[in-house]
């Protein structure tokens, strides 16, 4: 069941990740800038970030109690981006902010939450590495994220509007990466629990 569920936040991950590069090459959408829903890949993708909550069903049932709190900090950054981009598709040009407090809080409870999780996983050692590093990852994105939105009064759109969405595109990557990390982990578990 594990493997399973690391897959689908493999899928999720990339999926999440690739969206506004096929928005951006297929599509020839700007990114960042906001759009009229019309591709079919736009009414769907608010699923995307809720397949990653796979991937931290498996960190909990792996590591407990150590990372309990860090869990729900990143399934409610995972849900807040979910709910940003079903927001930003079926209330589009609504005027309601709800979309952007959304990305907000995802954006803060994914830093918190992926610092909190790095700090224990750091302390058990080696067989978690490849997940720790991709937890500190995803903090450094996301806190870069968080400085460049209060950069944006400062620097010219020019300047972080493209760093913006590489940011925003590489954290489904990262997501992607923690599942491959997670199958990494269960195969081992779960050869054992057969034999």
């Amino acid at each position: 069941m594990n493997r399973i569920l690391a897959w689908l936040c493999v899928v999720g991950g990339l999926l999440w990740g690739a969206k506004p590069i096929y928005d951006g090459l297929i599509i020839g959408r700007k990114l960042n800038t906001g759009y009229i829903p019309e591709d079919p890949t736009d009414y769907v993708k608010f699923i995307f970030p809720f397949l990653c909550l796979s991937g931290l069903m498996i960190i909990h049932s792996l590591y407990k109690k150590k990372v309990r709190i860090a869990v729900i900090l990143l399934s409610a950054a995972v849900i807040f981006s979910g709910l940003f981009h079903f927001f930003e598709i079926y209330f589009y040009d609504s005027g309601l902010p709800f979309g952007f407090v959304f990305l907000f809080f995802a954006t803060i409870g994914m830093a918190v939450g992926s610092i909190f999780l790095f700090l224990p996983l750091r302390k058990m050692g080696s067989n978690t590495s490849l997940l720790t590093w991709c937890t500190l990852v995803l903090f450094l994105d996301n806190f870069l994220l968080l400085i460049l939105a209060f950069m944006t009064e400062i620097l010219p759109i020019e300047i972080t509007n493209p760093i913006m969405v590489v940011l925003m595109v590489s954290v489904g990557f990262i997501w992607a990466s923690i599942g491959l990390a997670l199958l990494n982990q269960v195969d081992p578990v779960e050869s054992q629990s057969t034999k």
